[in-house]
């Protein structure tokens, strides 16, 4: 007598029961051949990528072997995530910067390791990608990403030339930039990809010279964007830059995000609260924002004293913002986050700061007040 076939779906309804046990998964694919497909699924969903110079033990070998000998794998990953290992670039010369992708193992056959990559990029599987600290990346690494992409993510990435530009793009859900410097071409984003569906937006290295570009980006989202991350602002005179809210109908969330590793990065917390004011004056009485976060993350450099000075005039500052007439009568506005983390030894010091400089301002009851350790 036939055993009874259980439908693929049970299986994976099983093995997903242990997805984050990657020892788990490793042994469920040797039980059967079901068991096996369902394994895999979950153990090659997410491939991460992270390439290291050529002195490094490190080696992305694996990845090449993968795509030559067990192929089938590849149609499992939805999301991809290729980092190149964090060095200081002001340490290298030009013709000595090691290539991201040059790290190709000489003993490697038939398919190099930019083989490789340039052909999961455009895996028809691939939902989310993420590149990560990748300088003079080939312009194939990017011109034909796969219809369904949904989340896109460029953090400090250069392109050796401009992709060329085709006629279908992938239309995205979400956005991540953060641009290394003044040399990221204006139209690049739209080369690749179709963000006039983008919902959730994240601009990085918020600074006069590099805010056209995330502003063009904006404006090509103006119909659909809901939530709006801005961080690490560089700027000195408020005035430099001018984002218009009112042409976002949808949007409901804004987060403004500092990093302070250094002391000199806190006196750029002023300007960045009196450039957000601006703008949310701005507003029309028929927005539909409801949250305005404000995020700091100050590290183990950063003394309290001079935090507290520094801060001295943002209190304030905070008041104004809540006291705007188009949120203070909006009905979906539920007020001001202010969430600040800092290192395990500091946090509970500007824990106590905030806490007893907040309820100085008008509105302090209607500021909601977070914090965390910062590591």
């Amino acid at each position: 007598m036939t055993p009874p076939v259980l439908p693929l779906e049970v299986f994976d309804e099983i093995v997903s029961q242990s997805a984050d046990e990657i020892s788990i998964l490793k042994s469920c694919s040797l039980v059967c051949r079901s068991f096996r497909r369902s394994a895999q699924k979950m153990l090659f969903n997410c491939i991460v990528v992270k390439l290291a110079n050529r002195d490094s033990d490190e080696s992305p070998i694996n990845l090449v072997l993968i795509v030559e000998e067990a192929p089938h794998l590849i149609d499992y990953i939805q999301e991809l995530q290729i980092s190149y290992k964090r060095i200081n670039r002001d340490d290298y010369h030009d013709e000595d910067y090691i290539h991201m992708l040059a790290n190709a193992l000489d003993d490697t056959p038939r398919v190099a390791l930019q083989d490789a990559l340039v052909l999961l990029m455009t895996l028809h599987s691939l939902r989310d990608i993420a590149l990560d600290n990748c300088f003079y990346s080939p312009a194939n690494l990017v011109p034909n990403l796969p219809p369904l992409l949904k989340h896109l993510s460029l953090d400090r990435v250069e392109f050796s030339s401009l992709p060329t530009r085709r006629d279908e793009l992938p239309k995205l859900e979400s956005l991540t930039l953060d641009i290394l410097g003044v040399s990221f071409p204006s139209d690049l984003v739209e080369r690749i990809v179709d963000i006039s569906q983008v919902k959730t937006f994240q601009g990085g290295g918020c600074n006069p010279y590099t805010m056209p570009v995330i502003e063009r980006i904006l404006r090509a989202t103006s119909n659909s964007l809901e939530h709006l991350t801005l961080q690490e602002f560089d700027i000195d005179d408020p005035d430099s830059i001018s984002i218009d809210l009112n042409r976002f109908s949808r949007l409901t969330d804004i987060t403004i995000t500092q990093w302070c590793y250094v002391g000199s990065y806190i006196s750029l917390i002023p300007p960045m609260l009196i450039l957000i004011t601006k703008m949310m004056k701005t507003i029309s009485p028929q927005n539909v924002i409801q949250n305005l976060s404000f995020h700091l993350k100050l590290g183990r450099a950063i003394h309290i004293l001079d935090f507290d000075w520094t801060m001295k005039d943002v209190w304030q500052e905070l008041d104004t913002i809540w006291s705007i007439p188009q949120l203070a009568s909006s009905k979906s506005f539920h007020g001001i986050t202010f969430i600040v983390e800092s290192t395990p030894a500091n946090c509970d010091a500007f824990s106590d700061l905030v806490q007893n400089k907040l309820p100085e301002t008008k509105k302090a009851s209607k500021l909601h007040v977070k914090t965390s350790p910062f590591r």
